[in-house]
């Protein structure tokens, strides 16, 4: 929806996709008709299993775009549950290369909030496989917390630097999400 956006404001769009390493890389385009393949690789483009190293992937993007004189702005969609300081190096690499960085960080809605409702619960981390029999009340306080740290903390880093940073629950429509970031944007370039 943003590259959409992009293109029909006369501005080129390029997409990464990433895990372990930068899978697809489409270089800026202002084609229509270029969008429409980039989605095709998109839906096609086959993730590796296994813990994804978006510090590594980032590096590999703003490598991408080191020397390029024309300027980007780069959307960063993924969950941002790594170490947030080796990110923050990467963002600012990019940022005084003269790039713009909106990072939209994307949770389900039992990653924001641990659910209680059952008995037992047999969590499996779905990047590195291990798994571990718990009881959900027993963790779930710790866990909220922890999780809500992480996201301050996030969040306070990408403000210090003054980008761009929008919390998209997979329970809520896409479109009101990007609706309200566009809204909240355009409040504060007035």
């Amino acid at each position: 929806a943003l590259t959409t956006l992009a293109i029909r404001q006369g501005d080129r769009a390029a997409l990464g996709v990433f895990d372990k390493q930068l899978r697809c890389l489409h270089p800026p385009t202002g084609s229509l008709r270029q969008l429409q393949v980039m989605l095709s690789d998109l839906e096609q483009t086959q993730v590796s299993p296994g813990k994804a190293d978006l510090t590594a992937s980032l590096e590999q993007l703003a490598h991408t775009f080191k020397g390029r004189s024309q300027k980007a702005v780069i959307a960063a969609v993924s969950d941002f549950l790594d170490p947030v300081e080796p990110m923050m190096d990467v963002f600012d690499r990019l940022r005084f290369a003269g790039h713009e960085v909106l990072v939209f960080q994307v949770l389900t809605p039992d990653e924001l909030a641990l659910p209680t409702e059952s008995r037992g619960l047999r969590m499996i981390d779905p990047e590195s496989g291990p798994a571990i029999n718990t009881q959900p009340q027993q963790v779930a306080a710790s866990y909220r917390a922890l999780i809500q740290n992480h996201l301050d903390t996030l969040r306070r880093s990408l403000a210090a630097r003054g980008l761009d940073y929008t919390l998209v629950n997979t329970s809520e429509p896409l479109l009101g999400v990007l609706r309200k970031y566009l809204q909240q944007r355009a409040a504060r370039v007035r």
